[in-house]
């Protein structure tokens, strides 16, 4: 492996080729690319990677072999509608986004040296001040670091 974080670029053009109509491919891709943008809502809906923590659960007496358990956290988006009464509404598009993700990415190996991703956890709809509501949802692989 020449990069930790170089399973993202799969992940991303995984959800591309299978994601819900809903959301544009232009508005698939990294959470990195929208640090210090204002105009966020323009990016939903959308779905946007994030590394997360790793944990070395593994390694070889030399050291030189290493088994990581990564996470990966796909965040989906969309716009909130404050207008709509009850949040259910806001919700169905969100719900959709999520489990769209969820079907294309579960048990899916996203390159080799990886074992499949797995679903962890999903945290609760997230409405935010700037006008969007997020879900994370967090997939755990495992993959074997050879130096």
């Amino acid at each position: 492996m020449d990069n930790v974080f170089g399973i993202e670029v799969s992940i991303i053009t995984r959800l591309k080729s299978v994601a819900p109509a809903l959301v544009l491919p232009s508005n698939i891709g990294s959470a990195a690319n929208l640090v210090g943008r204002t105009d966020l809502v323009h990016w939903m809906p959308g779905l946007f990677t994030v590394p997360g923590p790793a944990v070395s659960t593994d390694s070889s007496d030399d050291g030189r072999t290493i088994i990581e358990r990564q996470t990966w956290i796909v965040v989906a988006t969309t716009v909130f509608d404050r207008d709509v009464i009850g949040l259910s509404a806001n919700y169905t598009a969100l719900g959709i986004l999520a489990a769209g993700v969820i079907n294309a990415l579960s048990g899916w190996i996203p390159q080799a040296g990886f074992t499949t991703l797995q679903l962890i956890s999903r945290d609760g709809p997230q409405p935010n001040d700037g006008g969007w509501v997020e879900l994370p949802l967090t997939f755990e692989t495992i993959s074997t670091i050879v130096s």
